[in-house]
């Protein structure tokens, strides 16, 4: 339920009169107004910033072989500290440009990588990826926290779940198991419950670090659900973990039960976002259902004339009731 629907009901109850209803709505359009500049100003700045960006990855990439030594690593170090010190003044100090001053800041933390990328060539440095990305993330922490900005607060968490990964594909016998696509589910599977666990102490104890740990949850629980649904497919469960039938049976038992479990915690403390993905991997997990268990048993023309119906129709049946869900959770 929006405003304005709440706004016509108070005035057909007369809990406020016709001048207010006016008064009370002009300051809400207008709201809404400057809500939607900030939203195309914000827009045009990170853009800005990301062409910025590659406009000057390009010259490095063109000019590399001209420049001497010292003015390669003169600019190397320049290349993020200046939007970084930029941003911060325009944002955190100035504050009279906070929308391009944070967006300079995402775009030096940006260039970060791009800084050590190039220290690594200038000096011939061991090229593993997994400790670009670690120092990557790692000088990415205090702007990250200092700046509250949602962009810069998924570019943070994204150099975190990239470094976690590599942090195992680089390493051999993860945990003494054989073969690594037995351990590698289980990993990412370790990192969503970190960054769930993470993002809901952060909300719990502070309100100041709103879109870190937004990101850290809402990313938490997409692979928190990714996962915990690879769990349910017969090709992964029968052949890589060779887990009996009732094993897997009882595998997507508990993803239903998360599922249920997912739709409850949406409902019950309001939260939009724990819904609409919840509700986006029912519907994936109905699919690889159908896959998983009737592929073998119909014509393929057939099979994808039905399961193109079932997607039509289960798709607007999953929207009508994530709708109605969405609608009960904003009426509390």
């Amino acid at each position: 339920m929006n405003i304005h629907t709440l706004l016509d009901r108070w005035l057909s109850r007369d809990i406020i009169t016709e001048k207010q209803y006016k008064v009370m709505l002009a300051d809400i359009q207008e709201e809404q107004r400057d809500a939607r500049s900030g939203r195309f100003i914000l827009i045009v700045s990170v853009l800005g910033a990301l062409l910025l960006g590659t406009g000057l990855l390009l010259f490095f990439a063109s000019n590399w072989e001209s420049l001497g030594h010292f003015t390669k690593l003169i600019l190397i170090t320049l290349l993020p500290i200046i939007p970084l010190a930029g941003g911060y003044y325009l944002s955190e100090i100035k504050k009279d440009f906070p929308i391009l001053g944070k967006s300079l800041i995402f775009l030096g933390v940006l260039l970060i990588g791009a800084s050590l990328a190039l220290y690594g060539q200038l000096y011939h440095l061991e090229s593993n990826p997994k400790w670009l990305f670690l120092t990557w993330f790692l000088l990415s922490i205090p702007f990250t926290y200092i700046v509250p900005f949602g962009a810069l607060a998924v570019a943070h968490t994204v150099l975190y779940i990239i470094w976690f990964h590599l942090e195992f594909a680089f390493r051999d016998g993860m945990w003494g198991i054989e073969p690594k696509e037995r351990t590698f589910v289980l990993w990412s599977l370790g990192m969503a419950l970190d960054l769930l666990v993470v993002g809901l102490l952060l909300q719990w104890k502070t309100r100041i670090f709103t879109p870190i740990h937004t990101a850290y949850r809402q990313f938490g629980l997409f692979f928190v659900l990714l996962t915990g649904w690879i769990y349910t497919l017969g090709i992964y469960v029968t052949e890589v973990l060779d887990y009996s039938d009732m094993a897997r049976l009882g595998l997507n038992i508990l993803y239903i039960a998360l599922l249920a479990a997912g739709v409850w915690i949406g409902v019950t403390f309001r939260k939009s976002y724990v819904i609409s993905q919840t509700f986006f991997w029912i519907a994936v997990y109905l699919i690889s259902l159908y896959f998983d268990f009737f592929w073998s048993l119909v014509d393929r023309s057939l099979f994808f004339m039905v399961l193109g119906l079932i997607g039509l129709v289960g798709g607007f049946w999953l929207e009508k009731w994530r709708k109605k869900v969405l609608t009960l959770v904003h009426k509390k």
